[in-house]
């Protein structure tokens, strides 16, 4: 356990902080240039205001002492605060500017990001490490104030602040350079404990991911979909969630505890050093007063320039800080996009057109991270056309095998033919088309979009086509499914069966050469699953479908002309039968 949490803590970024900042700078370029520009009027502007600031005072002051008629002072006055008042309002509108082009760059994230998950391999979504990747990404565009978003502004703000530490050293400095020393050697000592806070907070990044990922999931998911409420009321998991709820939460406020008290320490180093370094150099200013060198507009020129560029080498510190810390959000960001798979994204080899086998050929697979098997040396060949049930108890891999089918996973081992071509030599986008309108899929959970009505439900894969809906072929199904009179409800409107009738015609519109159906009577009472298993196996003998009923229910197995059955991830028995009419 030692050793791992070693391992975790001494995690390096992919990339370095002139890369990341390159990425970043070249996504502005080509997606909002407004915020490069902002950023630029940003320099002059925070300037303008430090020096505004600094000379305000002193220049009221002196016209005090020197001018006879109040009227000229006021003048003056006047004159300072309509300046001072410009210059806000030019603030205002670069950081409102600043602002929604930053919102830009959160949402031009979160598309790429989004965009990514959609199209990379299935199975990378189970993979526990890629989980850890999208956890970091996420966390670095989760919004305008994330570490990545704000990193090109970072570099904006440390060049603002590098240059007042000019203007209000220029004037220190005519005072005495040994005031600058003391307020940089002040500064300098709490860079070591700074980048301590900031090293240890990355490290422990992942272990404070996982409990949030644990805590999410219970009060959100189980907390609040109510299919999961009559399991927990059945089976009496209300009191061991509450306790493991319980449990992540001491864990997330232990872990949350470490990260506040490091930063309290960091705090707590940094008040002391500023208390020591000021106190010297107010007390050297005081002395100075005191002894005639000094006038009241000095005074007041030198308090405010020391003060501020106290706060200026601060504001250093802190934006390189940001600086760092954006560097490693968008270093995290870019390595998660960076994951690739193993499906082919090249030519590949053309698909069947027409009727097609099925072959598994010593396929063995196990999930990345698992101590087991799930599917060892699985071989069977289903002939176009045939009626087939892989039949298994819950956990025995019938559904990863359906999914290897798919082409969703890849075998660890092992080879998967479609008309004796590997599935896997296809392209892996032309693949995905081939799936949509050669297979149908049905599954336990019938999944229809609740705003679609019947009609649009069952049309959907033709429109995700962009293609023309033969109406003919849908007043087909919808005689075959017996929800010619049902076509305009919505799916809250039907019972489970109608449900169920639906996704069978979602699956039947494209005519696939194959019907895949996992567990399609699962949610169905024993009448509205016979019903169900009828209109499959009607539909396999009225378009020649290959049809493979993949379920643990041994008296839907025997409506097929074959049963496959699996145990323990292997076929334990193979045989043909004459079907149940």
């Amino acid at each position: 356990m030692a050793e791992k949490q070693e391992k975790k803590q001494k995690r390096k970024p992919k990339y370095g902080m002139l890369s990341c900042a390159a990425y970043m700078f070249n996504m502005l370029w080509r997606h909002e240039r407004g915020l490069a520009l902002t950023g630029i009027l940003l320099v002059p502007w925070s300037l303008g205001a430090a020096a505004l600031g600094l000379y305000i005072p002193v220049i009221v002051i002196e016209y005090l002492e020197i001018s006879e008629h109040f009227s000229a002072v006021g003048l003056v006055i006047l004159g300072l605060s309509a300046a001072d008042l410009l210059l806000s309002l030019t603030g205002s509108i670069l950081q409102n500017k600043k602002d929604t082009a930053e919102l830009y760059i959160v949402m031009r994230m979160k598309y790429y990001l989004q965009k990514y998950y959609l199209e990379r391999d299935f199975y990378l979504d189970y993979d526990p490490e890629v989980q850890v990747l999208d956890q970091r990404a996420q966390a670095g565009s989760e919004s305008n104030y994330a570490g990545a978003v704000c990193f090109p502004m970072r570099f904006v703000d440390i060049l603002s602040t590098v240059l007042k530490f000019i203007l209000f050293g220029s004037v220190v400095s005519v005072l005495s350079p040994y005031v600058i020393l003391l307020i940089a050697l002040g500064c300098a000592a709490s860079i070591p404990l700074s980048a301590w806070e900031r090293k240890r907070n990355y490290a422990t990044r992942d272990d404070r991911g996982a409990i949030s990922k644990k805590l999410n999931y219970l009060s959100g998911d189980v907390a609040k979909n109510f299919k999961y409420g009559k399991d927990i009321r059945l089976y009496g998991l209300g009191e061991p969630l509450f306790s493991l709820g319980k449990a992540l939460l001491g864990q997330s406020r232990r872990e949350h505890g470490r990260v506040l008290r490091r930063n309290f320490v960091t705090a707590l180093t940094g008040f002391l050093v500023v208390l020591v370094r000021d106190g010297a150099v107010y007390g050297f200013l005081i002395a100075r007063a005191v002894a005639g060198e000094l006038d009241a507009a000095g005074v007041v020129l030198y308090f405010t320039a020391v003060t501020q560029m106290a706060g200026v080498l601060s504001g250093i510190l802190q934006g390189w800080s940001g600086i760092c810390e954006g560097a490693l959000q968008v270093s995290d960001y870019r390595e998660a996009l960076e994951v690739t798979g193993s499906m082919n994204r090249g030519k590949g080899i053309p698909l069947p057109q027409g009727p097609f086998s099925i072959e598994f050929r010593n396929v063995t697979f196990r999930y990345k991270g698992a101590e087991k098997n799930v599917l060892e040396n699985i071989s069977f060949k289903i002939q176009a056309g045939e009626k087939a049930a892989l039949v298994g108890l819950n956990g025995a891999g019938k559904t990863t095998l359906t999914k290897l089918l798919c082409g969703y996973y890849r075998p660890t081992s092992g080879k998967i033919y479609l008309d004796g071509q590997d599935v896997y030599a296809q392209n892996s986008e032309k693949l995905a088309i081939f799936r949509r309108r050669q297979v149908g899929l049905i599954y336990q959970f019938h999944n229809l979009i609740p705003t679609l009505n019947v009609e649009e439900n069952i049309t959907l894969p033709i429109l995700m086509d962009r293609r023309k809906v033969n109406q003919d072929r849908l007043h087909e199904l919808l005689e075959l499914l017996g929800l010619k009179e049902r076509r305009g409800h919505l799916p809250n409107q039907l019972s489970g069966g109608q449900q169920q009738r639906v996704a069978i015609g979602r699956a039947l519109m494209n005519a696939p050469q194959v019907m895949l159906a996992d567990e399609p009577t699962g949610s169905l009472d024993s009448k509205n699953g016979k019903e169900i298993i009828y209109l499959l196996k009607k539909s396999n003998r009225l378009y020649g479908q290959t049809l493979l009923l993949v379920t643990h229910d041994e008296n839907i197995a025997l409506q097929a002309d074959r049963i496959i059955t699996i145990a323990d991830g292997r076929v334990v028995r193979d045989e043909r039968q004459v079907a149940r009419v």
